[in-house]
């Protein structure tokens, strides 16, 4: 079975730009070190936006401008784009939300958690990353 390792938006503006936290400063040391020592393909994402930024739907409901292509807050951290040259990655330019070239859906019928009210949570939390949850009737036996 072929490993892939995905690492989404790992960009400047995220980091310590427009809207970059500490929390995303404090994970990048062990995702570049995950990437570094990962056994398996790594496909690395990037926000994508243009300078139309603020007229778009993204824009109106979240109005501060990042990842706008071309600047230095679009491109990926220094180090994880050297390990992508290195290890030849590619990666997946998204113009929306999510990737077109990596669909995600999830049937909401075909998963649980532990708890009826966990596997809520867990669905409202994809629904907020705009993964698509359908609900598709299981045949249930008898």
């Amino acid at each position: 079975m072929k490993k892939l390792l995905f690492v989404i938006d790992m960009q400047n503006d995220f980091i310590d730009g427009a809207l970059g936290t500490k929390e995303a400063q404090a994970i990048l040391p062990a995702v570049i070190e995950k990437v570094k020592t990962f056994d398996g393909d790594v496909i690395f994402t990037r926000d994508t936006h243009f300078d139309n930024y603020l007229d778009t739907q993204e824009g109106k409901k979240l109005p501060v401008p990042h990842c706008i292509k071309g600047t230095p807050g679009w491109e990926l951290a220094p180090a994880l784009e050297a390990l992508r040259i290195e290890k030849n990655a590619p990666v997946f330019d998204k113009l929306t939300f999510g990737c077109k070239e990596l669909p995600v859906s999830v049937n909401a019928s075909l998963c649980a958690g532990v708890t009826p009210q966990s596997h809520e949570n867990a669905l409202e939390a994809m629904k907020m990353c705009q993964i698509h949850i359908c609900q598709v009737n299981v045949y249930r036996g008898g």
